[in-house]
């Protein structure tokens, strides 16, 4: 019989903060043996990120972003004037990563753009499995000020996209690196982007599948339930 890996303490603590936030409020211990053995961490969400605006992107919940999602717009129309969609990693944390790649806008100038990739599920989210780069990631970028330049063509792979992944690397507080996802759609035309839920792996190193939401080693939190009182417990350092 093959033996249950050993949690960290810091996510010992966090199912133990779990636990006693269940307990208080009536639920049984049988309901908290699946998170138990819990490595995957996902967060369910709803977040609208328009005109101009920012959200902070703290994957593994320890009150310090992992990443920046960005939108900005210069305008109101549809496709005309400036406007994005771009990730980022936070500030205080330039070592972190974005799964993406390198484009070229069409314009004299030939811009380089580096670019977020929109992942579909199931993709492996590891090492050894993509490239990265820690750079301004756009999601999606459109630039035509007053039709001055040949730079209308929407440069990025975000425009107008349903469910789709950001493959995340990020550095924990001790150093070590652990792989997330962020899902995401986007409408280009309506300038927003809708943040649906976002997950890490808590063994370092260990690569995550994009879109795994479900199954014994996956502790579900929602906005206001009992999972999101517990995560006040830094889940891992």
């Amino acid at each position: 019989m093959k033996r249950p890996s050993k949690l960290s303490d810091s996510l010992q603590r966090h199912l133990n903060a779990y636990a006693v936030a269940a307990s208080a409020a009536g639920v049984g211990v049988l309901a908290l043996v699946q998170p138990a053995e819990a490595k995957i961490v996902y967060t369910k969400t709803h977040h609208v990120i328009e005109g101009i605006s920012k959200f902070n992107l703290d994957l593994n919940h320890d009150k310090s972003a992992d990443f920046t999602i960005s939108q900005r717009s210069s305008v109101a129309l549809p496709l005309s004037g400036v406007a994005s969609l771009a990730v980022r990693p936070a500030r205080n944390k330039p070592r972190n990563q974005i799964w993406g790649t390198v484009s070229y806008s069409s314009n004299e100038v030939h811009r380089k753009f580096y670019v977020a990739s929109a992942l579909s599920s199931g993709v492996t989210v590891g090492a050894n499995s993509m490239r990265f780069t820690g750079n301004h990631s756009d999601m999606w970028f459109f630039n035509d000020v007053g039709g001055t330049c040949s730079c209308g063509a929407v440069v990025g792979q975000w425009q107008n996209v349903q469910n789709k992944y950001l493959g995340l690397k990020f550095f924990g507080k001790s150093g070590k690196v652990h792989y997330g996802w962020a899902r995401l759609s986007v409408s280009a035309d309506r300038r927003r982007g809708t943040l649906t839920g976002y997950a890490y792996e808590t063994i370092p190193n260990k690569p995550i599948i994009t879109g795994k939401t479900k199954g014994p080693d996956v502790i579900t939190l929602e906005p206001g339930s009992l999972g999101a009182l517990a995560a006040g417990a830094k889940l891992h350092k």
